[in-house]
């Protein structure tokens, strides 16, 4: 279960800084259909001198679908060589790219990561993404929508 706001906010900033990295809060502005929370929602790094990429966000359990995306995370584990690792399943993936889409929708990379999703993952638990979607408010981007079961398009 993820930890209160606060602590969240203290581990982020610690892990970032660990790494090397100096930390810096992240905004992600609320919408008409979410209910008010705090603003901070995200710690993220600067980058380092001469680099563009390479940066770590860390979302804070503010966000509505974040910490049940984090517990189902923690059965859908990836080997990635050295330890098997906790990651957000494709569903939950989606979830957060429509609601990333909703409240900022000129994030073009998001679009390219729902055609990708809906093109490679064959195998989606549709009622379950579907009833997440319904409970957040969200929908499917129109751009992105031809890719996307028809069942998940409303």
């Amino acid at each position: 279960m993820a930890e209160p706001v606060s602590r969240s906010r203290q581990l982020a900033e610690e892990a970032i800084e660990q790494l090397g990295f100096k930390p810096m809060l992240g905004f992600i502005p609320p919408t008409q259909h979410e209910p008010d929370r705090g603003s901070i929602c995200m710690i993220t790094a600067t980058p380092a001198p001469n680099e563009t990429h390479g940066l770590i966000d860390i979302l804070l359990p503010e966000l509505p679908w974040l910490v049940q995306s984090v517990e189902r995370a923690q059965h859908n584990l990836i080997n990635l060589g050295f330890a098997d690792i906790p990651v957000i399943t494709p569903e939950d993936l989606i979830v957060a790219k429509c609601y990333a889409l909703r409240n900022s929708p000129d994030r073009f990379q998001d679009f390219d990561d729902l055609k990708e999703i809906f093109s490679a993952v064959n195998e989606l638990d549709l009622d379950y993404l579907r009833a997440n979607l319904v409970k957040l408010n969200l929908a499917i981007p129109e751009p992105v929508r031809k890719f996307a079961p028809k069942k998940l398009v409303f």
